[in-house]
């Protein structure tokens, strides 16, 4: 449990050239971290803010929590005084606004500029599934977002740089100011303190995964975006035609919270429909193909299942969310010196492309031949192995946030008193609604020219 030791805050002058951060984490995250050791969240934007949190106490910088809550000033928070390998915190009062950072993966909730007019606010960005999905997001979300961005927000924070550039048409064509050069690139990864992978052979005894199966897990949801079901069609073709070696476990198809029509899902419930005898909710029932039916259940075993796999699974329908984005699940395999079958096309898949047995997303056969090669070529797997571990050092957060904070303290504010009008001075819901429908077009024919 965290601890709840009372402290209240009085800066003198020296304590006042210390750094100081406020993360302001969604409600849902701050209460996880609150009831528990482990520096595990509900929702895997927030653990960029933990690697943040993480080296700038690195930093020797005094670093606070709290659950955003409007455009209000924090007055009680937690004082980290470690995120890993474990989370320790104290209650604490904070009785001034002298912050250094402001921060959050919550654009819409950086309207802070007044209420912290000497903080450095950062915009962290790990995802920009408005500019794929808006019509997921409405008028009134957006709206909040753009405003944060055009008066507030000093900096930004992106995964890579394919986002930073679309991040920079997207802000300077809604709100009128382009932040390219106030952003920068600091990938989730994980952090130096954080648990590997150690007990493979261990993890696979209690799970009941044979020494000889080649084990592909997938630590993340059947997403639309995503191409498990054309890697499940696969898996099936391969155990057809009588391929035994390989298997396939996925944690869930469906999430409580998510209501989104979803094809990939749906095709993948057909097959297990249709080809019953491959498909089985337990490993040790050794059946090709693993799957449990709902994420919140299946997701709590995949740290074991994990330290069993050999292979991690990161495939993507082309397009570009695939193209843009930072998979969390990428990250969850490399950092235990997992390589990964990942699809061509995706940022990470091309930076780390000898961890990878690549595929084409899409195709049957181009699945088939790669698991197929797992299954006749012991060597594949040891090299690919053997390269991952080299690659996890790049996401070490000491080669990622820890490079770019000091430049962030640094840095200056930004004046935002002359900037030209943009449409959310109409400060209508409207207004900005019409422009969310246009934002995916819009971006797809930049990236195209």
């Amino acid at each position: 449990m965290t601890k709840a030791r009372k402290s209240k805050i009085s800066r003198t002058a020296n304590q006042a050239q210390k750094p100081s951060f406020l993360l302001l984490f969604d409600p849902r995250c701050f209460e996880a971290l609150t009831l528990g050791r482990e520096p595990t969240l509900p929702y895997s934007h927030d653990k960029n803010l933990l690697l943040l949190a993480h080296e700038a106490l690195r930093l020797k910088s005094d670093v606070y929590i709290a659950a955003f809550a409007g455009p209000t000033r924090v007055v009680s928070a937690l004082k980290i005084k470690q995120v890993y390998p474990y989370f320790e915190a104290d209650v604490s009062s904070i009785t001034d606004t002298d912050m250094t950072v402001v921060t959050s993966s919550g654009i819409e909730n950086l309207r802070l500029k007044d209420v912290y007019p000497e903080a450095i606010i950062l915009g962290v960005v790990p995802a920009l599934h408005m500019i794929e999905s808006p019509h997921l997001f409405d008028g009134e979300y957006v709206l909040q977002w753009l405003k944060a961005a055009r008066k507030h927000v000093d900096y930004f924070i992106t995964q890579n740089d394919r986002m930073r550039g679309i991040l920079s048409t997207l802000v300077h064509w809604l709100a009128r100011w382009d932040p390219y050069d106030r952003t920068f690139v600091a990938p989730l990864g994980y952090a130096s303190g954080q648990a590997t992978r150690l007990e493979k052979a261990r993890a696979r005894k209690d799970l009941g995964v044979c020494e000889e199966t080649v084990l592909l897990v997938s630590a993340g949801g059947a997403w639309p975006w995503t191409d498990l079901d054309t890697l499940v069609k696969a898996m099936l073709l391969y155990a057809e035609q009588g391929g035994n070696s390989v298997r396939l476990y996925l944690p869930g198809l469906t999430q409580p919270d998510n209501d989104e029509r979803n094809p990939v899902a749906d095709k993948i419930k057909g097959l297990a429909k249709r080809y019953p005898q491959h498909f089985s909710d337990q490993l040790s029932a050794n059946k090709t193909i693993t799957i449990q039916s709902d994420w919140s259940s299946g997701g709590r075993n995949l740290p074991k299942i994990l330290e069993a796999a050999d292979l991690g699974v990161n495939v993507n329908k082309e397009g570009l969310e695939s193209w843009q984005s930072h998979r969390v699940r990428f990250v969850d395999y490399l950092s235990s010196g997992l390589p990964v079958l990942s699809t061509i096309g995706c940022t990470l898949s091309e930076q780390m492309s000898g961890s990878c047995k690549l595929v084409k997303a899409g195709s049957v056969s181009s699945y088939v031949e790669a698991i197929r090669s797992l299954e006749s070529d012991p060597n594949t797997l040891i090299r690919l192995t053997r390269q991952a571990e080299q690659d996890r050092i790049k996401l070490n957060s000491s080669n990622t946030y820890g490079k770019v904070l000091p430049k962030i303290i640094s840095g200056t504010k930004r004046d935002t008193s002359n900037l030209p009008k943009s449409v959310i001075e109409a400060e209508t819901e409207q207004v900005v609604a019409q422009y969310r429908n246009a934002v995916a077009a819009r971006i797809a024919s930049l990236m195209d020219a």
